[in-house]
């Protein structure tokens, strides 16, 4: 795994629209920056391939569904499908 630093960011930063694929939705409806709400803002970049996050993947279910009443969680996979066919949306639904 090639190491790779984090960009920190300050609490308060404003998150820049987007819309992307939810691999939660069965219609293959977006997500979209609109659907946030006022709640603190937990964003990962994992994927489902990668053997640490399979390792503590129980983890984040369970610390989502503990904190879901003041922080939202949300966790984006950037890989490429055609070369990481694991993280394909469908295999990303909870």
């Amino acid at each position: 795994m090639v190491r790779t630093n984090s960009m920190v960011l300050e609490l308060g930063f404003q998150l820049p629209n987007f819309e992307m694929l939810n691999a939660n939705s069965p219609k293959n409806e977006y997500f979209n920056s609109h659907n946030l709400d006022n709640r603190h803002l937990l964003l990962m970049f994992i994927c489902a391939h990668c053997p640490f996050v399979k390792y503590i993947e129980n983890q984040i279910f369970t610390l989502s569904k503990e904190i879901a009443n003041t922080v939202q969680t949300l966790a984006i996979s950037s890989n490429d499908i055609v070369t990481h066919p694991s993280d394909y949306p469908e295999n990303l639904r909870l």
